[in-house]
């Protein structure tokens, strides 16, 4: 067989009358196009291949056409396929507006709202200024979901984001809340460090044990401003956590670009530089179905207030 050779398999039988496909079927369908195989997308599901298979040759028969392809590097949707796909996710956007409809009716200051946002931010910022939310509207029950990954609003994965960047999902609301300053930290004892205290203590000939993103994430602005700045920095940590970096420099690895408002709270570190050397906008985004709705406007307007407040600290201006 050819390299490249496209594989059909064949339907044991399809039928001329066409029925309805099952809404889990072309859920299948979506999570197999979106994994590229049929193990990754039953360990995504929690079924055995097995079962994706006999759910793809279900929905296959229900369309009377072939959906899927298997070439040597992996597997392909059919043009029939990609229809279906684009249907599929047309009813999965469907079904999202609809819950996100239903909960938005207006019930109190009760129930449950998932805020989703970066580990630094979610830890040690919102945080501790959310007991008090929680004092106030003890009938509203936060969850937080801290992953570097972007949770999608619109499929219901969260209720409210809170990212580093503005978000591009359709259908909602994006506010600018803020900003947040990253400085070039090091602990003070360090050998690498020229003198004590603040100020400009590289050494002579530019070179710093530095700890810096691995590179997964080099298309930052953290990864890019030390690349551009200190082109002769000797990298001796790599990690793909802020939280791992900020703390691989406070136990003496070397420098790091993290946030000043976080490294500003250990006394053991010194700033090498301006303590907003990098900033990266803070975007508050919410489906705009929720903007009236009494639970999730309260939250958002106290995010929005404690962001503001501290507009400053965050930055890495006080």
């Amino acid at each position: 067989m050819h390299s490249g050779q496209l594989l059909i398999h064949k339907l044991s039988s399809v039928p001329v009358k066409k029925r309805t496909p099952r809404w889990e079927d072309l859920l299948t369908l979506t999570v197999l196009a979106r994994n590229g195989n049929y193990s990754a997308a039953a360990r995504e599901l929690g079924l055995t291949h097995a079962t994706i298979g006999r759910r793809i040759q279900r929905l296959e028969e229900a369309l009377g056409t072939v959906l899927t392809a298997r070439r040597d590097a992996g597997l392909q949707l059919t043009e029939a396929g990609r229809l279906a796909l684009a249907a599929a996710a047309e009813m999965e956007r469907s079904a999202g507006r609809l819950t996100r409809t239903l909960e938005a009716r207006p019930a109190g200051l009760d129930g449950r709202i998932r805020i989703t946002t970066t580990e630094t931010l979610g830890t040690y910022f919102y945080l501790p200024r959310l007991i008090e939310f929680h004092r106030l509207h003890p009938g509203i029950v936060i969850e937080m979901a801290l992953d570097t990954r972007t949770l999608s609003l619109a499929k219901r994965r969260a209720d409210i984001a809170i990212r580093l960047a503005r978000p591009s999902e359709e259908g909602l609301v994006a506010k600018r809340i803020g900003a947040m300053g990253y400085g070039l930290y090091m602990r003070r004892d360090h050998p690498a460090l020229s003198s004590p205290g603040r100020g400009n203590m590289l050494k002579p000939d530019g070179t710093l044990p530095i700890c810096r993103f691995d590179e997964s994430l080099t298309e930052l602005p953290e990864s890019r401003w030390i690349a551009e700045q200190l082109p002769q920095a000797q990298c001796v940590f790599r990690a793909n956590s802020l939280m791992a970096l900020a703390q691989a420099v406070r136990y003496g690895w070397g420098a790091g670009l993290i946030p000043s408002f976080l490294a500003e709270e250990a006394s053991e570190l010194a700033c090498l530089s301006d303590r907003a050397v990098v900033k990266r906008e803070i975007w508050l985004a919410y489906p705009e179905e929720f903007r009236d709705v009494p639970r999730y406007r309260a939250v958002i307007d106290w995010l929005v207030a404690i962001s503001s407040d501290a507009a400053g600290f965050l930055a890495g201006q006080s």
